[in-house]
């Protein structure tokens, strides 16, 4: 479906080192595609990382990317239990490594052509 149909629209993201969870535990987290100008600042990103001159810098750049594409989640847990989402709790619950490693999930999962996604969507995987 395309965006324009379903703006949107959201796919399952898990954090490589929470995949060997079991998937009932497992924290989920919905994310957004993106628009073609949101995936030519994703692509700028990198350059503009290179170029920050702090580490305070470079976490806002990638805070500011990654909030717009979390949409909701599921299983995710804190020491009192369940945290409802919002996207202020995002910081919370996120490392900046977690962040940068969704921002490429998000990249690399948009370069896919339609007929890779069908496969990944299929039932038979």
């Amino acid at each position: 479906m395309s965006l324009a149909a379903d703006p949107n629209q959201t796919y399952e993201y898990s954090l490589q080192e929470d995949m060997n969870l079991p998937e009932e535990k497992r924290p989920v987290f919905y994310l957004k595609f993106l628009t073609t100008r949101q995936w030519r600042e994703l692509v700028e990103l990198k350059e503009r990382i290179r170029n920050a001159k702090s580490g305070e810098e470079i976490t806002e750049m990638v805070i500011n990317q990654v909030k717009p594409i979390i949409k909701d989640w599921k299983n995710v847990k804190g020491i009192a239990g369940e945290i409802k989402f919002s996207p202020e709790a995002i910081e919370e619950v996120l490392s900046p490594e977690d962040m940068y490693e969704m921002l490429g999930a998000e990249k690399n999962r948009q370069m896919l052509s339609a007929e890779d996604k069908k496969k990944l969507d299929s039932p038979s995987n």
